[in-house]
């Protein structure tokens, strides 16, 4: 017999990346519009720079 491994459950996972987020579309409109503001061309920019704007806030 062979020893398969069992595989896990859940989607597949990059090294180095967490998993996706699920975005909600007022979640997408700010990220459109701070991409469009900061000329950024990925939502992982503009997600940046809202936890910038939300730690200078606290």
């Amino acid at each position: 017999m062979s020893d398969k491994k069992q595989k896990k459950r859940g989607p597949n996972k990059k090294e180095g990346f967490r998993q996706d987020l699920r975005i909600t579309p007022i979640v997408e409109k700010a990220f459109d519009l701070i991409k469009e503001k900061y000329s950024l061309k990925h939502n992982s920019e503009a997600l940046h720079i809202i936890a910038e704007l939300f730690l200078k806030t606290i």
